[in-house]
């Protein structure tokens, strides 16, 4: 019995919408040799079923930001209280973390919006906020602001930035690493991030920023008040750690702040005091959609 046909003995308008996103499901290229359902039931296991690469309809909706079968998915689920929309694929990653890693701005604020928890977290440990800074690290230049101002909604809509991969890794950890000065900035400033909070290794913000030889984001750190006597499991504090990897220009930066371990001005003290004008808009312009040839990596 094709879907148009659906037996139900709920109200015209549920089956409708049922009907509806059964029809917006099947025009998936990955479900369209799975059996249609004949009645509201099987419609709603049909809807809340993987396809052979452990994605479900709600993640393909997500990844190519198709608000309609978005939309008819969480109503429908919305009406039976069946938690759809932090269903997890394989790899532990929700709709949302999807909508965040390519970009699709309409998306990630209708799942928000629809209930989507900001803290679940993938097999990684990465929750919505750590999703939205990695992508913030892969975009293209022109992305940076989009990105920006995804991170402060996620952060005005309840994001934690205290919370922490399996690595013990927050955030902050992961801006820093990218040399995002700006975003370090954002997730400090905004989200109140603890500067100094550490890893399983012991590592805070400023051992990541150095690793990977982004001065910028090392120096806005310090603008911030991270502290430079913090040792890692090495028993390493960031001067010694810096020898050890022999990044010549940051061990001359640090050992001349070293050691009054006073906070140093890095950037314009009126920047620092304003960070409206700094990041922009307070508004999420959820209208970016990045560009890919690829669907799932």
């Amino acid at each position: 019995m094709a879907s148009s046909e659906l037996k139900t003995s709920s109200s015209g308008v549920f089956a409708a919408s049922v009907q509806n996103a059964v029809s917006a499901v099947r025009s998936l290229a990955s479900f369209t040799s799975v059996k249609l359902p004949t009645n509201v039931r099987e419609a709603l296991t049909y809807l809340n079923s993987a396809d052979a690469a452990g994605y479900f309809p709600i993640h393909h909706a997500a990844v190519h930001g198709n608000l309609s079968l978005l939309g008819a998915l969480l109503s429908v689920f919305a009406h039976v209280r069946v938690p759809v929309v932090d269903v997890r694929d394989r790899r532990g990653m929700t709709a949302l973390h999807w909508a965040i890693e390519r970009g699709q701005g309409a998306a990630i604020k209708q799942l928000v919006d629809g209930g989507a928890s900001l803290l679940r977290q993938d097999l990684e440990g990465r929750d919505a906020l750590m999703h939205a800074v990695i992508a913030t690290s892969l975009g293209q230049s022109q992305q940076k602001q989009f990105f920006h101002d995804m991170t402060r909604y996620l952060l005005q809509s309840g994001a934690d930035v205290t919370q922490k991969d399996k690595n013990g890794a927050s955030a902050l950890h992961f801006a820093s690493e990218s040399g995002d000065s700006e975003l370090v900035g954002i997730l400090v400033e905004v989200g109140a991030s603890p500067v100094n909070a550490k890893d399983d290794e012991g590592e805070n913000a400023l051992f990541y920023a150095l690793r990977e030889g982004k001065i910028e984001a090392a120096k806005r750190l310090i603008g911030l008040g991270v502290d430079l006597s913090s040792k890692n499991s090495s028993n390493e504090d960031v001067v010694e750690f810096c020898r050890s990897i022999n990044y010549q220009d940051a061990i001359s930066m640090l050992t001349s702040l070293f050691p009054s371990q006073q906070t140093v001005t890095v950037t314009d003290s009126k920047e620092l005091a304003s960070s409206a004008n700094l990041f922009g808009s307070n508004t999420f312009n959820p209208t970016f959609n990045s560009q890919s040839n690829h669907f799932y990596r």
